[in-house]
């Protein structure tokens, strides 16, 4: 029962007891809606602020109970609400995800804090700066709430996050969430400043730690101290927002480079002291990461190309780069200032810096570099046509060699170190004598006109040769103490590029843009000055111990080829020379000059044999038979042989051959060592082969009375068996030359054949019919069937199983010894054939008419090949071994050797 005050109960209990209640309810504060989900009490308890389902934040007045203001603004129900310790601001968060503060004194909103789930609690710190909520997506959160950003996040709940608190301390946090667990949690950000009206990209803290460099979209960098007070800003010049932010670790510059869209190439790197734009660098690629050194001396930069590229901190120059397997996201240096690391796609490499030492002076690029030979010092060539050699203890240029205005590209020195060589753009090559130093630059002892740019250069390892090679594709040896040109070789396509000499100064190794490597030998072994002109002849005696020169000074001169000394000059010529031949073995030298005398001395004492003139001018000239022919060409197109008779001490000339070419001036005469063979070049660009040969022939075979048409070896070359237009088939002797056959056949017969064992051998002629004999000439077989006209070939196949006939019928047929038939006819010619053979494999026929008509025939009679030579016609055919081309005899008289096309062979 209520006592008369109403404020306390009488309760009678079956304990046979009776208890007094005082009721504790002091007052109930009416106007929610709906349920109240929390409460809060002002720091002075005189206010009371609640939240709930109704979307409403209502603050009471506790004296009377009355509503003092509402808070508007929530969209969804209230499910946490608190007022700040100094009494200031009220905070009430809930279903609309968002955590809002207001100001108590006017209930004016100064901050919507969003959230990406709904809120369940709101806790602020004790000293009223800091507010944490906790939300369903498991995060708790910490807000500064005099910016309204957030400062730091604590993941690590389940599930949702329904209750947080500060600890007094204002640093720690505790949270309970629904997956069963309560955490605490320690807050490390400190402080929070509003540096940026836009997005921040990067931050980094300068050295004495009291400001801290900040970059955004602005295009700008900002310093700022640790009271949130901005100290400088530096500049770009431009709005294009940037991207990463470093500081030197002495503090003297700060650099800041790239951009959000990873498409800026640019860095900026200011002086801290003046806020000064101290360079730019200009990177190839975008820049996406930046990084000083611990030593100050080095700026990394991390590029989309994926390279890392370090430069010298004082101006911004390139000292190196390294390469990552895609492109670099991020970079920085260890604190040994050598090793750098770079994320680059899912993986971290590691680079080691290995410059020790930059060298500078090089007024523009430095092309290439070469260490002295005793490793003290290097030398550098550059665009601005200089070579400089450096003393690399005191990193100075102790010396410069000038080449004059263009630019160097290529470098070496002699093994001693006593000679630079140099190539240049413009096709020069230089050369220094390196001991002729002074303080001014020191101008080339040689040079050399390489005539294309100059890539790649080497120098012998004496010094006495150097070798040059460029954009032509062509290399060229030199010879160091003339200044002359040795040698040239062509056979790159497109420049080369590398170039390197062996130590023997003759072999040479080249690379080049065609994607090749070459190795040549140079045939040039000494060089020697010794005549007043120009040099026009050489002869070499056969055993290669001495060379004979003439030249337009008239002289005749003898050299030892192992070192090209000069052992005896002839005298005698009145005129410039123009041919020189000499003979050892007859102790011979002959020439003849532009007088037309052809003199010869005696090899032994030098003394002049004989002079007399040829009727026309001599353009070479050669030696015979130890020296007892002199063989001439003529600038008409003569050639004389001269037979020289010597009786006693005097020696007389015979006019022994003479012959004519329709070519032209002869230009030069080359005789071949058996003294049989000579060779003459002429002005219609062609070469002829001569027979020089004047001696009696080894054996005669005289026994036809008539011309011999056919002419076949044996295989095993012991019999010669011949056909003739007096209707004999003729076998003789090779040894002997007995003849140890003889068949008529009472007609003209215009070939023979052997097989390819010696055991038979074929005939025809002017009878459409093919005569097979053994091996003692007896007949075996006769083939008429189908032929109707003459035969002008027989051969045998190279297994000996078939025969192969051609003749006027224009058409040509193999045979089978044991078939009375032909096994193949093959028409197609227009003329008589007067040749078919098989190669030598048998896969292949080569026919060849009396109109120059050539064709080559698969072993089916198949044609695969014709063309027309240019020859009124042609009887002979022969195969060479490997089958790739063929002889052909023709009428006008010539010889020709035709390559086959690979697919005909």
């Amino acid at each position: 029962a209520f006592l008369p005050d109403g404020l306390s109960l009488m309760a009678a209990a079956a304990n046979n007891h009776a208890y007094h209640v005082p009721l504790a309810l002091e007052r109930v504060f009416r106007g929610h809606t709906g349920s109240v989900a929390d409460v809060a009490f002002s720091p002075d308890e005189a206010t009371l602020i609640s939240g709930g389902a109704d979307k409403t934040v209502r603050l009471w007045n506790m004296a009377d109970g009355k509503e003092l203001r509402s808070f508007s603004g929530a969209s969804d129900a209230v499910n946490s609400v608190d007022i700040t310790p100094d009494g200031t601001l009220a905070i009430a968060a809930g279903g609309d995800k968002t955590a809002r503060v207001y100001r108590i004194d006017n209930g004016e909103t100064i901050a919507s804090l969003p959230h990406p789930a709904a809120v369940r609690g709101v806790a602020s710190s004790s000293d009223s700066t800091r507010l944490a909520t906790c939300a369903d997506d498991g995060v708790t959160r910490v807000w500064d709430l005099q910016s309204g950003g957030e400062m730091q996040r604590f993941t690590g709940h389940s599930g949702a996050v329904s209750a947080v608190d500060f600890a007094n301390d204002g640093k720690t946090l505790v949270t309970g969430g629904t997956d069963g667990t309560s955490r605490v949690w320690t807050l490390s950000a400190v402080r929070m400043f509003s540096v940026d009206s836009g997005k921040i990209n990067d931050a980094a803290w300068l050295p004495d730690g009291r400001q801290f460099a900040v970059i955004g979209d602005g295009g700008e960098v900002k310093l700022w101290d640790l009271e949130g007070q901005a100290a400088e800003a530096f500049t770009t010049g431009s709005t294009t927002a940037l991207k990463h932010v470093a500081v030197r670790r002495d503090g003297k510059q700060l650099a800041a480079g790239g951009d959000p869209g990873s498409q800026s190439k640019t860095v900026y790197v200011w002086s801290v002291t003046d806020g000064q734009l101290a360079y730019r660098i200009d990177a190839p690629a975008a820049v996406t990461g930046i990084s000083f050194s611990d030593d100050s001396l080095k700026l990394a930069v991390g590029g989309g190309d994926g390279k890392v590229r370090v430069y010298r901190t004082d101006d911004g120059l390139l000292l190196q780069d390294f390469t990552a397997p895609s492109a670099v996201a991020h970079v920085a240096f260890a604190p040994d200032s050598t090793t750098l690391v770079a994320a680059a796609g899912n993986v971290a490499v590691s680079f080691r810096y290995t410059l020790t030492q930059l060298l500078a002076g090089h007024e523009g690029a430095a092309h290439c570099v070469a260490y002295t030979p005793d490793g003290t010092g290097l030398l550098s060539a550059g665009a601005d046509a200089t070579v400089r050699q450096w003393d690399l203890a005191a990193g100075k240029a102790a010396h410069t060699y000038a080449s004059g205005t263009e630019a160097i590209i290529a470098l070496g020195l002699s093994d001693d170190g006593k000679q630079i060589v140099a190539g240049s753009s413009g096709g020069t090559v230089h050369l220094w004598d390196s001991t002729a130093q002074s303080a001014e630059p020191v101008t080339p002892a040689l040079t050399f006109d390489h005539a294309a740019a100059v890539h790649a250069v080497a120098i012998s390892a004496d010094g006495s040769r150097l070798a040059s090679a460029g954009g032509a594709g062509l290399i060229r040896l030199w010879d160091v103490a003339t200044g002359a040109e040795l040698e040239h070789f062509p056979g790159h396509q497109g420049a080369v590029v590398a170039l390197d000499m062996g130590p023997d100064a003759r072999t040479l190794v080249s690379g080049g843009a065609d994607n090749k490597a070459r190795r040549w030998t140079a045939s040039v072994r000494h060089v020697a000055a010794g005549h007043a002109g120009p040099v026009r002849d050489l002869s070499c005696s056969s055993d290669g111990t001495h060379l004979f020169s003439v030249g337009e000074d008239g002289a005749v001169r003898q050299w030892s080829t192992d070192d090209l000394k000069v052992i005896r000059m002839y005298e005698g010529s009145t005129g410039p020379l123009r041919a020189v031949g000499a003979r050892m073995d007859g102790g011979i030298v002959a020439a003849v000059g532009d007088d037309r005398v052809i003199r010869l001395w005696d090899v032994a004492d030098g003394k002049m044999l004989l002079a007399f003139e040829s009727p026309v001018t001599v353009t070479d000239l050669c030696l015979a038979d130890a020296g007892r022919r002199v063989i001439t060409a003529g600038d008409n197109g003569t050639i004389r042989s001269y037979a020289i008779e010597t009786t006693g001490s005097a020696a007389q000339p015979e006019l022994i051959h003479e012959g004519r070419t329709s070519g032209g001036a002869l230009i030069a005469l080359a005789l071949a060592g058996n003294d049989r063979s000579l060779f003459s070049a002429s002005a219609d660009k062609k070469i002829r082969h001569w027979f020089a040969a004047s001696g009696p022939p080894r054996r005669v075979f005289n026994e036809h009375r008539g011309p011999a048409y056919a002419v076949r070896f044996s295989p095993d070359s012991t019999r010669l068996a011949t056909a003739g237009a007096d209707g004999t088939l003729r076998m003789c002797s090779l040894e002997d030359g007995t003849q140890s056959e003889t068949i008529r056949l009472g007609y003209p017969l215009l070939d023979v054949a052997f097989r390819p064992d010696g055991t038979r051998f074929v005939a025809a002629g002017l009878k459409p019919m093919i005569f097979l004999f053994d091996a003692d000439a007896r007949p075996v077989k006769r083939f008429t069937s189908g032929l109707e006209r003459a035969l002008c070939s027989v051969h045998f196949h190279p297994s000996g199983s078939y025969v192969l006939s051609a003749g006027v019928g224009k058409q040509w047929q193999t045979w089978a010894e044991s078939s009375d038939t032909p096994v193949r006819n093959c028409p197609g010619h227009n003329g008589t054939i007067r040749r078919a053979i098989w190669n030598h494999n048998a896969t292949r026929v080569a026919s060849i008419d009396d109109l120059g008509e050539l064709f080559i025939w698969d072993s089916n009679g198949k044609p695969l090949h014709h063309r027309r030579l240019p020859t009124a016609a042609a009887h002979s055919l022969a195969y060479t071994p490997d089958g790739s081309q063929l002889a052909i005899g023709t009428q006008d008289p010539r010889l020709i050797l035709l390559t086959l096309p690979e697919n005909v062979r």
